[in-house]
């Protein structure tokens, strides 16, 4: 019966220290969706202002055509 106690215990102190490591994975993990999501937005911000300018540029073009 004291081996079971004991196998009990350390299956107790085992499945507590997985817990605890899945946490901060799962931290972690959100941590980094987080990052992903702020580059892409960066990223999707740069790309609009790149089509923003490529306009500017054709319709100045445009412009200096028809002169």
């Amino acid at each position: 019966e004291d081996d079971d106690d004991e196998t009990l215990h350390r299956k107790l102190v085992a499945a507590k220290i997985a817990r605890k490591r899945a946490e901060e994975d799962m931290k972690l993990l959100n941590n980094r969706i987080s990052l992903l999501k702020q580059e892409e937005q960066k990223a999707w911000k740069k790309i609009d202002e790149k089509k923003q300018r490529a306009k500017d540029i054709i319709g100045q073009r445009e412009r200096n055509y028809e002169n």
